[in-house]
C-alpha cells in the first residue's frame, strides 16, 4: 500500500493538506486526468454540428411556406439532439391535416341526396378500389364538381335537383322538408355577424357553423343578426319574395363534447308556434329519434347517404326538430331555470356525474323528427401524404386522434397515406366489443398476428390500428385493456381514433407517454 501511495504521488492523501489550495489543484488533477477520456475538443465538435445541422435546416428549401415567403427558423439547437428520442406523434385532424377551411358540398333531405362530384379524398379512394375503372369515374365526376378545387367560398355546391325543388310549388311536402331544413342551419348556431371595414362576416367558434349558415343563406334564408332574445332572418325561400323574420329565441342547449350536440328553442311570432331544433353526430342523434316505421325508414336511407358522403371524407351532420306544446315547454323550462341556478346540480356538471341538468337536456331533446344530414369538405393540407411517409420511414408511430366518424376517418388515413392498400386494418369498435374482457382478447389475439407478420421476415405487411371513442372508454377501464392496446400498437406503425372526446385524446397521450420509453 505505502508503494502505491508513492507512486501516486499525484494523489493527496493526508489529510492535513486538505486546504483550499489542494482542492483546486485535486480539481485540476481530475479535469486533466478525465480530459485523457472525454476529450474537451468533442464539446466543441458537438455544439459546432448542433450549428451546421441547425443551418442545413434553415436551408432546406422543403421547409419553406410558399404563401408568406417564410423559410424555417431554428430557435433552440438543442431540439435536434430531442428529434432522435421521438417514437410517436399524436395528430388532430381539423387544422393539422386538413386546412381547417370548411365547405358545404353535399346534404340529404328526407332521405333524398343531393350534391355532386367528388373530392380529393374520395378520389384516392376510388384509385384505391377501382384504379383504372376509378380514373374514369374521377374524369367524369370533378368536371361536374361546383366551381373547381381552387373555390374556397364556404359553399361548393352542385346539386341543379335541389334548385328545382326549391323553385317548385309552395305546397309540395317535399319542398317545405327542404325549407325547414335551411330554416334549422339559418337558426340553430352561436354565429354572430360582425362588420369590419364596413363588411359584414361570420364569426362563429367553429368553422363548420359558419359553412352551415353560409349555405342557408345561398339556398334563400339569410341570418342577419341575434340579439336581445331574437334572431332576424331574411327569407325568401319560404314564399318566394324576400320577407324580413324575427324568431324569439328561448333557450341555447349549448354543444359539448360529451353531448356531441347542440340545440335551440324558438318560437315563430307568425305562426305561435314553439319548435326545438337540433343537430348533432349522427351515433348521438340517431338515438334521439321517434320511433316510428316512417321514421326507420327515413333513417335508413338517410345513414346510405352519410355513409356515400363519409366515403368521400365528408363531415357529417345530422339535423332534426320537434314540435312544442307551450304549456309543456313552460313547465321544462321552470324546472330547467331552477336547476341552472342550483349550486350542488351545477358543481355536479362540472365534475361530469349524473346531474339534473342534464337530466332535463335528454328530457327535452327526445321524439325528434329528422329532416337530413349535412356534409361538409375539408380539404388536405398540402404535403401531408409525403410528410407521413417520411414519419413511418423514420420508424415514427403516427396516431391521429379525431372527433369524425369511422368511414370518414378511415377515407382520410388512406388518403394521406397514414394506411396504404398492404396495410391490415384492425378495426375495434361499439358494433363487436361490448366489454372490455372482450376488448383485451380481441387485441392480444391480433398483436400475435402482427408479431407472426414479423417474425417470418414479411417486411412488405405492415398493420394499423381503429379504434373508437366507444372502445376507448372500454379500454380505459380495465389495466389489462390497457395493456392490451399498448402491446398492439407496439406492432403497428399507425393508429386512427375516431370519435374520439378531448378527455380520450389525453388519455391515450399519457398511456403511451408513462408507458413507452
Amino acid at each position: 500500500q505505502q508503494d502505491n501511495m508513492q507512486l501516486a504521488w499525484y494523489i493527496a492523501t493526508d489529510s492535513n493538506e486538505q486546504d483550499s489550495e489542494s482542492v483546486v489543484i485535486i480539481f485540476l488533477q481530475l479535469f486533466v486526468t478525465v480530459a485523457n477520456f472525454v476529450s474537451v475538443s468533442l464539446y466543441v465538435s458537438v455544439d459546432l454540428n448542433k450549428f451546421v445541422v441547425s443551418r442545413y435546416v434553415e436551408g432546406n428549401k422543403r421547409m419553406w411556406h410558399a404563401d408568406s415567403n417564410t423559410q424555417c427558423k431554428v430557435r433552440s439547437a438543442a431540439l435536434i439532439d430531442e428529434v432522435g428520442t421521438v417514437s410517436h406523434v399524436f395528430s388532430d385532424k381539423t387544422g393539422t391535416l386538413t386546412q381547417n377551411v370548411m365547405q358545404f358540398r353535399k346534404c340529404s333531405i328526407s332521405g333524398v341526396a343531393y350534391g355532386r362530384g367528388t373530392t380529393e379524398i374520395g378520389r384516392a379512394r376510388l384509385a384505391r378500389l377501382g384504379g383504372a375503372v376509378a380514373a374514369a369515374v374521377t374524369s367524369a365526376t370533378t368536371s361536374s364538381g361546383a366551381e373547381g378545387e381552387n373555390n374556397m367560398s364556404p359553399v361548393n355546391f352542385d346539386g341543379p335537383e335541389l334548385d328545382a325543388v326549391l323553385q317548385g310549388p309552395s305546397g309540395d311536402r317535399h319542398r317545405e322538408a327542404c325549407v325547414n331544413f335551411f330554416q334549422l342551419l339559418a337558426l340553430c348556431h352561436t354565429v354572430v355577424v360582425e362588420e369590419i371595414d364596413g363588411v359584414k362576416r361570420l364569426s362563429a367558434s367553429s368553422p363548420d357553423e359558419s359553412a352551415l349558415v353560409a349555405a342557408a343563406t345561398h339556398f334563400g334564408i339569410e341570418f342577419v343578426n341575434k340579439q336581445h332574445g331574437k334572431v332576424v332572418v331574411k327569407d325568401r325561400l319560404t314564399t318566394g319574395k324576400e320577407v324580413e323574420r324575427t324568431f324569439d329565441l328561448l333557450e341555447v342547449l349549448e354543444f359539448t363534447s360529451a353531448r356531441k350536440r347542440m340545440s335551440v328553442i324558438v318560437s315563430d311570432p307568425s305562426t305561435k308556434k314553439v319548435k326545438l331544433l337540433s343537430k348533432g353526430a349522427d351515433n348521438i342523434m340517431m338515438g334521439l329519434l321517434k320511433v316510428d316505421k316512417e321514421t326507420a325508414e327515413l333513417k335508413a336511407k338517410t345513414e346510405r347517404d352519410m355513409e356515400g358522403h363519409a366515403n368521400d371524407g365528408l363531415r357529417t351532420l345530422v339535423l332534426a326538430e320537434k314540435e312544442l306544446e307551450e304549456t309543456a315547454y313552460a313547465a321544462w323550462s321552470e324546472k330547467y331555470r331552477a336547476a341552472l341556478t342550483s349550486v350542488v346540480e351545477l358543481e355536479k356538471k362540472d365534475k361530469e356525474v349524473p346531474n339534473l341538468i342534464d337530466s332535463l337536456l335528454d328530457e327535452m331533446e327526445r321524439d325528434l323528427t329528422l329532416l337530413g344530414s349535412t356534409a361538409i369538405e375539408d380539404k388536405l393540407q398540402m404535403g401531408v401524404p409525403r410528410a407521413i411517409a417520411d414519419l413511418n420511414r423514420a420508424g415514427v408511430a403516427t396516431w391521429v386522434l379525431t372527433g369524425d366518424k369511422e368511414e370518414t376517418a378511415i377515407n382520410i388515413a388512406h388518403a394521406c397515406e397514414l394506411f396504404d392498400t398492404k396495410t391490415h386494418v384492425h378495426i375495434f369498435n361499439n358494433k363487436e366489443e361490448q366489454s372490455a374482457a372482450q376488448v383485451t382478447s380481441l387485441m392480444t389475439k391480433k398483436a400475435m398476428e402482427a408479431e407472426a407478420d414479423v417474425v417470418s421476415g414479411d417486411d412488405s405487411s405492415k398493420h394499423g390500428i381503429v379504434i373508437d371513442g366507444e372502445v376507448i372508454s372500454l379500454v380505459f377501464s380495465s389495466p389489462d385493456a390497457q395493456l392490451a392496446l399498448l402491446n398492439l400498437s407496439r406492432r403497428c406503425h399507425s393508429l386512427v381514433a375516431c370519435r374520439c372526446a378531448p378527455s380520450q385524446k389525453a388519455q391515450l397521450v399519457l398511456l403511451v407517454k408513462n408507458n413507452v420509453k
